[in-house]
C-alpha cells in the first residue's frame, strides 16, 4: 500500500467508472483491445480495426455457404486462413458479411452465411483479431463503452472481428475498450487503489443536487459510504470498486492513478 496521501501527487491515468456491485473498477493496465464499432449490429461489437488483412481476391465459382478460389491456398503462408477469421464480401452493396466456420481444402472454406452467389465477386478474410491473435478476447471480459458510458460483458467470441455483447450497447462509430476478466479479477484490480472523483450528470445544479452519496470498495477492502459528498470532489481514500447500489443514480465517477 502506498505510504502518501494520494491525492497530493499528480495522477497520470483516468478512466470512466460504472458503478457496479461486482465489477471492481477497470484499471487501465488490463485493457485489452480500444477501437470503435464499425457497424451497428444488435448485441454485437463489430470493428475490422484490430484485425489484419490475410488475402485480398476474387471468387472462381459459387456453392452454397463456401468460398471457392482457386488461385490461391488458404493452408499456406502468407495466406493461411483459420476459423473464426472475418470474410467479406466487397463487390456486394453493402458489404456482406460471414465468418469462416472449416478449412474444407487448400482452395474452399465453409462460412456460416450464402454471401457468395454471383461468381467472380471480390473478397478479403481478416485475421488476427479477437478470435486468433495471441491475445484472444474470452468470454466474461469487459466491454466499456466510451462514448456513452456503459458496460457489459463478452457473451460470445464470434470472429476476428465480432463479439457476442450480453447486452445491446454498441453501435456505429461508438468508441470502446476490452478489459481482461482474468486480470482484473485476478488480482490487478488490487494492485493499486484509484482516487474516485465524484461527478455528476445533472445539466443543471442546485443546493439538493450538488451533494450527493457514494458507496465504495476501499484498498483495505472495507465497504463504506460517504454521504453528502459535494459534487466535484475527490473521496479521502483510495477505492476498488464504486457500488451501484448506495451510491445515487446521477454521480458519475471517474478513476485516477
Amino acid at each position: 500500500m502506498a505510504h502518501y496521501i494520494k491525492n497530493t501527487v499528480n495522477t497520470a491515468l483516468a478512466i470512466p467508472v460504472i458503478p457496479s456491485d461486482t465489477v471492481p473498477i477497470l484499471n487501465p493496465s488490463c485493457v485489452q483491445y480500444s477501437g470503435s464499432a464499425d457497424r451497428t449490429v444488435a448485441n454485437k461489437l463489430y470493428d475490422e480495426g484490430n484485425s489484419s488483412l490475410i488475402i485480398s481476391d476474387t471468387t472462381s465459382s459459387d456453392t452454397a455457404d463456401k468460398l471457392v478460389d482457386i488461385s490461391v491456398d488458404f493452408t499456406v503462408a502468407p495466406t493461411i486462413v483459420k476459423v473464426k477469421n472475418q470474410v467479406i464480401n466487397t463487390t456486394a452493396s453493402p458489404d456482406s458479411y460471414a465468418i469462416v466456420t472449416a478449412i474444407d481444402t487448400s482452395t474452399i472454406l465453409s462460412i456460416d452465411a450464402d454471401i457468395f452467389q454471383s461468381a467472380p465477386e471480390d473478397y478479403k478474410i481478416l485475421g488476427d483479431g479477437f478470435a486468433t491473435s495471441a491475445n484472444p478476447v474470452k468470454v466474461g471480459d469487459y466491454v466499456l463503452n466510451l462514448t456513452d458510458l456503459t458496460m457489459t460483458t463478452v457473451s460470445s467470441v464470434d470472429s476476428d472481428c465480432q463479439l457476442g455483447l450480453a447486452d445491446d450497447i454498441m453501435a456505429s462509430g461508438e468508441e470502446y475498450q476490452i478489459f481482461s476478466a482474468d486480470k482484473i479479477l485476478g488480482g490487478l484490480a488490487y494492485d493499486e487503489g484509484a482516487l474516485v472523483y465524484v461527478g455528476s450528470s445533472e445539466a443543471t445544479m442546485d443546493v439538493a443536487k450538488s451533494f450527493v452519496d457514494v458507496k465504495v470498495q476501499t484498498y483495505g477492502q472495507n465497504d463504506v459510504i460517504f454521504q453528502n459528498v459535494a459534487v466535484g470532489s475527490v473521496l479521502p481514500v483510495q477505492c476498488i470498486k464504486v457500488y451501484s447500489t448506495g451510491t445515487d443514480a446521477a454521480v458519475k465517477p471517474i478513476a485516477m492513478w
